[in-house]
């Protein structure tokens, strides 16, 4: 019998390929004795214990591995910033459906919020970059600066073989330093969402969010999103080229994650507003149509928008539903400037519009990401209410932030 394998098979990868994924993986401070320690063994014996059981080893020893130079708490509403996770495999399922799916797990937490689309766009913008710039963590943290946010988490996939390695960490953005580090090894596909899953509560945790927001606002990631990661990809693209104002295109990419998972609810609803904005009502109300069956098989953030949308002015105009549902989106998540922006919206279609103008204020005292949408629901709200004059000048502020938009 032959113990020694000067060769191992490729596919479980070379010592020296392993060495390199987990020497790229920037680990912020030294390791703990102990995995230094199990991994040189592990080195000094890769050829006795063969190829897969190498592999296997090596995973062991990173399964769990949190590394932790200092705490890094937010305070309550603080933004974070998601940058674009680095895949470092030849598989392109991962390109862009893991920053998604970290995204809709991060965004569960009532404790801090996940800076969105349109403000990224805006901070690039006055980078003088273009809206389609990857994200990197380095351009992430730059953004981050510029945009007085202190946390940014960056994540990657990294090969070991034919297993792969999670990593997630934290940044200070302001020192331009990763606090902490978490990392996961999986064995199989299959693996890597439920694995991405508990990462994200892991980062969470470290926050500062409390157990019990955890236990109440944790949902399975495979189970929110969708199992099926060419799904998930084909749904990330199309959320990137509807940031970037092409809702055709996005449509496509969307209809075909739902052709691969059929219960894919965020990809459903997105689908019945993104065709209801290019004005083609048949296909919007066929999504529209499948929405409520599927509701329960999304988080709860998202839950009170998506309702807020089917029972609110784009479709079945009920208003009162759809604002009851805004109304407990805000109870559930207070630090959320865009739940109050969206409950000052709706508040006028139910003729409430002192609560509209009380939660456009306490969208703008949270955050000022969405001024811009505020300001002219302001005046909106001010006009109704027969204050001209106020409204007139809550129209120019608005103006001035959104010149391209038409206010009537």
């Amino acid at each position: 019998m032959r113990l020694l394998q000067k060769n191992p098979d490729k596919r479980y990868g070379t010592a020296a390929e392993v060495k390199d994924a987990l020497s790229q993986m920037a680990l912020p401070a030294k390791e703990p004795e102990s995995f230094t320690r199990a991994f040189h063994i592990i080195m000094e014996h890769r050829y006795i214990a063969g190829p897969l059981l190498f592999t296997v080893l090596v995973l062991g020893t990173i399964l769990y591995t949190r590394l932790s130079v200092r705490s890094f708490k937010v305070e309550p509403a603080s933004y974070v910033i998601v940058a674009d996770f680095e895949n470092s495999t030849k598989n392109d399922v991962f390109d862009h459906s893991l920053t998604e799916a970290m995204k809709v797990s991060l965004r569960q937490s009532p404790h801090f919020n996940i800076l969105p689309f349109s403000r990224i766009a805006e901070t690039l913008k006055r980078m003088k970059a273009p809206v389609n710039t990857p994200f990197t963590e380095k351009i992430a943290v730059a953004a981050a600066r510029r945009d007085g946010i202190g946390v940014v988490v960056a994540g990657g996939i990294h090969p070991v073989g034919a297993s792969f390695v999670l990593s997630c960490k934290i940044i200070d953005a302001n020192a331009g330093e990763t606090v902490q580090m978490f990392r996961r090894g999986v064995t199989r596909i299959e693996d890597v969402l439920p694995a991405m899953g508990k990462l994200c509560e892991e980062i969470r945790e470290a926050l500062g969010e409390s157990e019990h927001h955890l236990s109440e606002n944790t949902a399975k990631l495979e189970r929110v999103t969708t199992p099926s990661l060419d799904a998930l990809e084909l749904y990330s693209r199309g959320n990137v080229l509807e940031g970037e104002g092409k809702y055709r295109e996005a449509a496509i990419l969307k209809s075909q994650a739902v052709l691969k998972d059929t219960m894919f609810a965020i990809a459903v609803s997105d689908l019945s507003y993104i065709y209801r904005k290019l004005g083609e009502d048949s296909l919007a109300l066929y999504y529209h149509s499948r929405v409520l069956p599927l509701i329960d098989r999304v988080t709860d953030r998202e839950k009170f928008y998506i309702l807020a949308v089917y029972y609110g002015p784009s479709f079945e105009l009920d208003y009162q539903k759809a604002f009851e549902n805004v109304q407990q989106l805000v109870v559930r998540y207070p630090n959320s400037s865009e739940g109050y922006a969206t409950l000052g919206h709706l508040a006028m279609f139910v003729g409430n519009y002192s609560a509209a103008l009380e939660a456009d204020s306490k969208a703008l005292s949270i955050d000022s990401v969405y001024k811009g949408t505020v300001f002219n629901n302001m005046g909106y709200a001010l006009a109704l209410s027969g204050n001209a004059d106020e409204a007139i000048e809550y129209f120019r502020r608005s103006k001035t932030i959104r010149q391209q938009y038409h206010t009537s």
